[in-house]
């Protein structure tokens, strides 16, 4: 039985970076999104009533019900809960000790807290991702105490490591499977490359070169893509080390290429957390036993060969894949129709929960086996055997639960699974303790990028100005940049509301409506403070990257999106309370308001929100090397007290030197 106790610290420390980056990143934004004169200001959703603390938890849970309690503004809850999972994420990263299911459970409270109020602005997919990978990582880190010093042996953690990893599946193999189910057309032709590196959300300087890259290749990267998303997450289920090794650098391999061109926040980080669930501490080994070292011999030489070889016929087969000589290309085109793909879906899925049942019932009683070999002691026996089947039982009840979001992607399927679990999924769908996922199942910004550009003016007739965001495309001037871990999430959701129109999307007539104001905490989201104007309007524009000259883009003016509005605008008051987000509260005058604002302010004047992130990784990088050597070499304490200060010197040095990066 391989042993996993290291991949498990390492998932852990990746699912605690993703925390730490989603934390930091919404710290930077509450004001301007939630606070009492923010575009979405949560006090509304958290309304003063006669209910217990118990029945309003149940009706919607966070700990923000609190703030009433207590007696602060709600938005001031919110930075503390965003304070509060900044700080025990940090530990999470530098002391393995701290990596314990008490440490998780807080973060994923945490988060889920602020995931219920986020309203439109944290509904993204990789937020409930974020609350699903946390939930398990509390069934994940290891109970015992001085983990990495323990010898007691630790059968169940492979249960504990095969959830993940069906996560890992679950979460890579729908991704694939919704892009071709959804019948999209630039899928289903090969060219979503094409469009995709100018038309996401927020490309980088990388995004360019690569949109501008001969047809034929994009349209092989869009088979790779399909092959590693679909294919390749079918041998995470195989008992095959040397396969599931492959499909795991198939995942680097897309991870990487995701997310270096385009800015994807942490959700890069959590899929490659769970993509090294199919891992296991002894991959790079050769020490094994004779009989380990014939399986593995006849696994590399004889299983992955066939394996593989039957992979790249059907690649080849049905994806048309054929050598052009002149000149030098692969040509590519899908070889079968919509209605033998969604066959073949409603074939495939029903076999992989089986074999997902198969080896989890292979892994439970290979860890009860080992449960009874491997303690020396009878207590120990006892006491592991208790342990193993507790896990057991868990992990069991973990996979049942995911299996209605699993099976979305097969109706015929799911409607055939007992309605008791659709009945407990609905009992519990508001801890998101599982989630159905398929980013980018349709391709937009076909034809173009659109966008939402927002204008200002003092005198119409005197023309209008722009208001210049920090990271989404407006100056056609402005290269991309990188920006991930960090979210900005009023530029993502101001992507989203140039598909549609602005009845579709309301919070922007409130955003346009604290411009009108000078709102200065809606202000700090942007990359600039003008004067406070007198009209306000959006206009909706198509951009291309440009292919010569010193700009980036180019663009075209489409239409009218929002029109002039001024600040005694009656339709605007009349629209902002018939979709009910008007407000016009300000923030309670309690010490502890002034006290975490005067906090927030101080954060934001000094330092930008993805560079304060990237320092946070810099900083609990060297905290954890430093704790490191103190472990091997036992370094005395003013030595290392010493290397902490330069260590911190030097990262704040680097901090300042970027604040307007």
């Amino acid at each position: 039985m391989a042993k996993v106790h290291v991949t498990i610290q390492v998932i852990l420390w990746l699912l605690s970076t993703s925390y730490l980056a989603a934390f930091l990143s919404l710290f930077f934004q509450v004001p301007g999104l939630y606070g009492p004169r923010g575009i979405t200001p949560i006090h509304s959703s958290l309304p003063l009533n006669s209910h217990s603390i118990l029945s309003n938890w149940l009706s919607s849970p966070t700990l923000l019900w609190l703030s009433n309690t207590v007696g602060i503004d709600p938005s001031t809850g919110l930075l503390i809960i965003c304070l509060l999972g900044s700080l025990l994420s940090f530990c999470t990263m530098i002391y393995p000790l701290c990596r314990s299911p008490l440490y998780y459970f807080i973060l994923y409270l945490l988060y889920l807290s602020a995931y219920q109020v986020g309203g439109v602005f944290l509904w993204f997919q990789w937020d409930a991702l974020l609350l699903e990978f946390g939930a398990l990582a509390v069934f994940l880190a290891p109970i015992e105490p001085l983990f990495f010093i323990s010898s007691c042996p630790r059968p169940w953690d492979t249960l504990k490591l095969w959830i993940i990893r069906w996560l890992a599946f679950r979460l890579m193999f729908s991704s694939g499977v919704v892009k071709l189910s959804a019948g999209c057309p630039t899928w289903w032709g090969l060219s979503a490359l094409q469009v995709h590196f100018e038309s996401q959300c927020i490309p980088t300087q990388l995004s360019w070169y690569l949109h501008h890259m001969p047809v034929w290749t994009l349209r092989l990267s869009v088979v790779i893509t399909f092959f590693s998303e679909i294919a390749a997450p079918l041998l995470f289920l195989l008992p095959s080390r040397t396969l599931r090794l492959i499909a795991f650098f198939s995942q680097v391999h897309l991870l990487v290429g995701i997310n270096t061109a385009g800015n994807y926040n942490f959700f890069g980080i959590l899929s490659l957390a769970a993509a090294i669930a199919v891992l296991d501490d002894d991959w790079l080994s050769s020490k094994k036993k004779c009989l380990s070292r014939f399986l593995n011999r006849l696994d590399l030489w004889l299983v992955t060969p066939l394996v593989l070889a039957v992979y790249i016929y059907y690649t080849v087969s049905l994806f048309n894949l054929q050598i052009i000589t002149d000149p030098i290309e692969i040509s590519s085109s899908i070889n079968f129709s919509q209605k033998e793909w969604d066959v073949f879906v409603a074939w495939i899925v029903p076999w992989t929960v089986w074999l997902g049942v198969a080896w989890l019932l292979y892994e439970i009683l290979s860890a009860l086996v080992n449960s009874l070999i491997q303690p020396r002691s009878l207590v120990g026996k006892l006491i592991s055997v208790l342990a193993t089947c507790i896990y057991s039982v868990l992990a069991l009840l973990l996979f049942l639960y995911s299996l209605p979001s699993y099976t979305h992607i097969a109706p015929s399927y799911r409607s055939s699974l007992p309605p008791a679990l659709f009945r407990w999924e609905s009992t519990l769908s508001s801890y998101n303790l599982a989630s159905h996922y398929g980013p980018f199942r349709r391709m937009t910004g076909v034809g173009g990028r659109p966008e939402v550009i927002i204008e200002w003016s003092n005198q119409q007739e005197d023309g209008w100005q722009e208001y210049n965001f920090n990271y989404k495309p407006g100056n056609l001037s402005q290269a991309p940049s990188f920006i991930a871990p960090h979210q900005p999430r009023l530029d993502w959701q101001l992507w989203f509301a140039a598909l549609s129109n602005y009845h579709h999307t309301p919070w922007i007539i409130q955003l346009i409506n604290r411009l009108l104001q000078n709102e200065t905490s809606v202000l700090a989201l942007l990359s600039e403070t003008p004067p406070q104007p007198v009209y306000v309007r959006a206009s909706h524009y198509l951009y291309h990257f440009k292919y010569e000259g010193d700009d980036w883009w180019s663009r075209d003016n489409l239409e009218e999106y929002v029109p002039a509005l001024s600040i005694d605008h009656k339709t605007v008051l009349d629209f902002l309370k018939e979709k009910g987000l008007w407000s016009e509260a300000n923030l309670s005058n309690t010490s502890v308001d002034r006290l975490v604002h005067t906090l927030y302010w101080t954060a934001h004047k000094t330092v930008s929100p993805h560079v304060a992130i990237w320092f946070a990784f810099l900083l609990a990088f060297c905290v954890a090397i430093l704790n490191h050597i103190i472990y091997m070499y036992s370094w005395n304490v003013r030595t290392v007290a010493s290397c902490v200060a330069i260590s911190t010197g030097l990262s704040l040095f680097y901090l300042i030197a970027n604040k307007n990066m």
